[in-house]
């Protein structure tokens, strides 16, 4: 999947992300998914001359406890040149590495 994000702000200055990403999923077991994935992002600052980018890994396990609960634990590992690592809604890293782990149970209702 590929994604173009432009921001044109009123100072006159801009942002453009190009998104690029892989990742697939399966069911080893008819109870445990295991998934990966890859993105690649390339950042344009205007009025700036920078040009950051980041690089994304993903995993992840599932195991169905039964058809409404499930347990899981996924990880995601960024690297980003020339700017701070930032993973989605979580804090900026104060570097250019971040590391984020969740893991919880899940109950459908």
């Amino acid at each position: 999947m590929a994604t173009d994000v432009r921001y044109d702000y009123l100072d006159h200055t801009s942002l453009h992300l190009d998104n690029f990403d892989v990742n697939a999923s399966w069911f080893v077991t008819p109870t445990l998914a295991l998934s990966t994935g890859y993105v690649y992002t390339s950042g344009r600052y205007g009025g700036y001359n920078l040009a950051p980018h980041w690089n994304m890994v993903q995993a992840g396990v599932d195991y169905f406890l039964s058809k409404r609960t499930d347990v899981y634990l996924f990880a995601d590992y960024q690297h980003a040149h020339s700017a701070t690592a930032d993973v989605y809604v979580y804090s900026p890293s104060n570097s250019e590495n971040q590391t984020v782990v969740v893991a919880g149970i899940r109950h459908k209702f």
